[in-house]
């Protein structure tokens, strides 16, 4: 099963390739400006059993997407639970790069990890394939993005991990809310 994904604004399109087996993700193919050549973009692209993949557009900005990789998409971790990071373009998708992470949390503590000691550690946010919500932005709101996720070397959905982030630049710098979702949830 394939999923294309059209983005006229930009003119280019984006095609989903369903992968099965070990387990179920996608490859991200880039096309040229005519829509005729395609190029390998992104391997292990997050996508649930209805087919939702987690790559979304920053609306406002050209070139900037945000997606999930299942960094355990390999044979031997078949029977584990998928593991994912999040990562970044600014340039259509021609490279992906992690999310620079907030320096500490919302009380001022360090993370379990510190960027700048650790290159695995990055900011992992949510995406519609589960039960924490998308990412969220808008074009008339241009830069801002906001989405649930962790700090760490992977994403987590333990509720004590998640937090509320919000960039103000189209994810180059992220802050950490100073509420948490917990909170936000039962107002």
């Amino acid at each position: 099963m394939s999923q294309m994904h059209f983005d006229t604004e930009e003119g280019l399109l984006y095609a989903h390739h369903e992968v099965v087996h070990p387990a179920v993700s996608s490859v991200l193919y880039l096309s040229d400006a005519e829509g005729l050549r395609f190029s390998l973009s992104l391997r292990n692209n997050k996508r649930d059993a209805q087919g939702r993949c987690d790559f979304e557009k920053l609306q406002g900005i050209e070139g900037i997407y945000i997606t999930n990789e299942q960094i355990n998409a390999d044979v031997e971790s078949a029977k584990e639970r998928p593991r994912l990071r999040t990562k970044i373009t600014f340039d259509k998708g021609g490279k992906w790069q992690l999310l620079k992470p907030p320096p500490t949390d919302d009380k001022g503590r360090d993370f379990s990890c510190r960027a700048d000691e650790d290159s695995e550690c990055s900011l992992h946010l949510h995406g519609v394939t589960d039960s924490w919500g998308p990412f969220y932005s808008n074009k008339n709101a241009i830069g801002v993005v906001m989405a649930t996720g962790n700090v760490g070397h992977h994403l987590s959905d333990k509720e004590d991990e998640v937090h509320t982030f919000m960039s103000r630049d189209g994810g180059l710098q992220s802050l950490l809310m100073q509420l948490r979702l917990k909170l936000l949830s039962q107002v």
